[in-house]
């Protein structure tokens, strides 16, 4: 179904006019900022494949790795993808940041036992996760969180 079919229909449905264009609107500016928030993005997005390279690399180096799993569709997610960001950039000393894509990587978030999003695993040598933490966190719990998972 093309654009103006799809307006067309909620004009004449239940929906005013001026309701389908903040529709519209909104859909092409989430799809732009997240398109731009993933362009600045510092944590890099990872495969299943990379996963496990980088885990094996940063045993090696005595690095933990840090985890976000996450989905385009998850609203939590996308508040906190820069604050996620921001933080990943200022501890890019102690820890390795990456994230996931559970759409994309299905699989290795099974693996991993991801239950809800976002989801933020620490990871310190080959075992399973240190610490996990579910849901939005704000700047100063998310570096709380990570200060406490890097001392253990």
């Amino acid at each position: 179904m093309s654009l103006p079919t799809w307006m067309s229909l909620l004009v004449a449905g239940s929906l005013a006019g001026g309701a389908a264009i903040a529709i519209v609107r909104a859909v092409i500016s989430r799809k732009s900022v997240k398109k731009k928030m993933k362009a600045e993005a510092f944590a890099k997005e990872v495969s299943a494949v990379e996963f496990e390279a980088l885990r094996i690399e940063c045993d090696q180096l005595g690095k933990p790795l840090v985890l976000l799993f996450h989905a385009d569709w998850c609203r939590a997610c996308n508040l906190l993808w820069p604050t996620y960001h921001k933080v990943a950039s200022e501890l890019a000393s102690r820890a390795e940041f990456v994230t996931i894509d559970v759409d994309a990587e299905r699989p290795l978030a099974r693996a991993m036992k991801c239950g809800s999003l976002p989801s933020i695993y620490v990871l310190k040598g080959p075992g399973d996760a240190v610490d996990i933490s579910n849901g939005f966190l704000r700047e100063e719990k998310l570096k709380e969180f990570l200060e406490n998972a890097f001392s253990l």
